[in-house]
């Protein structure tokens, strides 16, 4: 096969001349664009990230308030039904309503969509009579009992079934949202306090 010479400086000519016309100018938006998409996104997803923790912090917050208002309202209680803070043994037994077990069941209700191995809680409690305050708290995943959790040897509740302040901490392990194939956990906390009436 032979190929004309001619035809090949042609083409190799007009090659050279629409090459010599650009520039240099044409293409370097794609150029800039690639070094600034990676950094543009890398922003977007920060600010996604940063906006669903602060409301997860807000959910966690208002769950947090429900359920030290509930423990607070359950403070005198005794146990007459099976449910949150009761179970079947301390009912038939008529103990008290157990105050941690209830916060914990109210703030996994209200954030029944959240990894319930995710919690962790910590409640202080003050007795009225006594003027004692115990601490009651537990790992992550844990069950939240505060008739287990007390270096005391009583319970707050047990002298007359009445507590003066419950002070409420639920710590959530958060995932961040995944970005450069990592995905960093943070622990989100919020703590309420209530006085009984």
């Amino acid at each position: 096969m032979k190929v004309n010479s001619n035809f090949l400086k042609r083409a190799l000519a007009g090659a050279a001349k629409r090459l010599g016309s650009l520039r240099g100018e044409e293409g370097t938006e794609l150029v800039e664009f690639a070094f600034i998409a990676p950094w543009f996104m890398a922003l977007l997803m920060g600010t996604v990230s940063f906006g669903m923790a602060f409301y997860s912090m807000q959910q966690l917050s208002n769950a947090t308030a429900l359920a030290v208002q509930a423990a607070t309202y359950a403070e005198s209680g005794k146990c007459t039904a099976t449910g949150p803070g009761c179970s079947a043994s301390e009912v038939s037994g008529g103990d008290l309503v157990d105050l941690c077990a209830a916060a914990q069941a109210t703030v996994q209700s209200k954030l029944a969509n959240w990894n319930a191995g995710n919690f962790k809680y910590s409640m202080t409690i003050t007795n009225p009579v006594s003027g004692t305050s115990n601490t009651y708290s537990d790992g992550y995943g844990g069950t939240f009992s505060c008739n287990t959790g007390s270096s005391s040897t009583t319970d707050a509740q047990d002298v007359s079934g009445q507590v003066e302040a419950v002070q409420l901490t639920v710590t959530y392990k958060y995932q961040w949202v995944p970005m450069l194939l990592i995905s960093p956990s943070t622990p989100l906390s919020a703590t309420q306090s209530a006085i009984a009436e």
